[in-house]
Order: structure tokens, then C-alpha cells, then sequence
């Protein structure tokens, strides 16, 4: 697998979190600083941990994410079923794109400014088909700019 379909798969995730979200979740409104590690059976190396800072609102608990990857791996995706059910947003979501196609699930509970999630992933390339377990942690770091 390339680092391509793997940053194209990550950088698209965070679309998940965003469609409908719950004003009613148990989060702080700010500048929320969110890191993600990621476990793919079959890697030989470890992939990097990745940290980034975002404003988070209960109406919008994860920006959509743009692909930042090279010209021409932008992943669609769209969510296809999502619950909220207390602190918890549960969803399901498929993608597609020049990288090929993938669908997963996911959740995340949010504990004031405090969150933590899991989200799974099968994505289809050519005739292969590589799994990912993207595990995040987040907390609240202050106001938004």
C-alpha cells in the first residue's frame, strides 16, 4: 500500500465525525487538539501518530478534513447512517475516489473536554484490500482564534 491511499484514508476519517452532529453531546466548545494513531495488520513499520488542532463546536464536534494529499487521491465520502445516543456518535460511511473505494464505522464519546474514539476501515485498491484501526484521543486545549 502506498502512503498516498493511507493519507487519503486518514485525511478523509475525519469527514465522518462531522455530518449531523448533537448540540446535546457533553463537549466544551474551543480549540480542541485531537491525536490519532493508526494499526494496519500486515505493516511492516508502525505508522506515525498523527496531532492536529482544530475548533470544535457541538454543533460541528469534527470539521470535515480536505485532502491534502497529492493532486488527484481526494477521497467522496459520505456518511450513510450516523446515531447520536448520549455522549456517543456512532456512523457508518462509504468512499470513493482515484484511490480506489472504502467504507467503515465508527464512534466517538465525548466526556467535556475530553473525547476518544475508534474508527475501522476496509479499503478496496486494485485487487487489494487493506484494514485500519484508527484509535483518537482529544482534548479541549482552549478558546478558538
Amino acid at each position: 500500500m502506498t502512503k498516498k491511499i493511507i493519507f487519503s484514508i486518514l485525511a478523509a476519517a475525519v469527514v465522518f465525525f462531522a455530518a449531523g452532529a448533537n448540540a446535546g453531546l457533553d463537549m466544551q466548545d474551543g480549540k480542541w487538539e485531537i491525536t490519532t494513531e493508526v494499526e494496519m495488520p500486515g505493516m511492516p513499520i508502525k505508522m506515525p501518530t498523527v496531532t492536529v488542532t482544530e475548533c470544535l463546536t457541538s454543533k460541528a464536534p469534527v470539521p470535515p478534513a480536505s485532502d491534502e494529499g497529492e493532486k488527484g487521491e481526494g477521497m467522496e465520502c459520505k456518511v450513510v447512517e450516523q446515531k447520536v445516543s448520549g455522549d456517543t456518535i456512532t456512523w457508518k460511511v462509504k468512499c470513493s475516489g482515484s484511490s480506489g473505494e472504502s467504507e467503515g464505522s465508527g464512534k466517538v464519546t465525548y466526556k467535556g473536554d475530553r473525547m476518544e474514539g475508534v474508527m475501522k476501515m476496509k479499503a478496496k485498491h486494485g485487487g487489494e484490500v487493506m484494514e485500519m484501526t484508527s484509535t483518537m484521543k482529544g482534548r479541549r486545549i482552549g478558546k478558538c482564534d
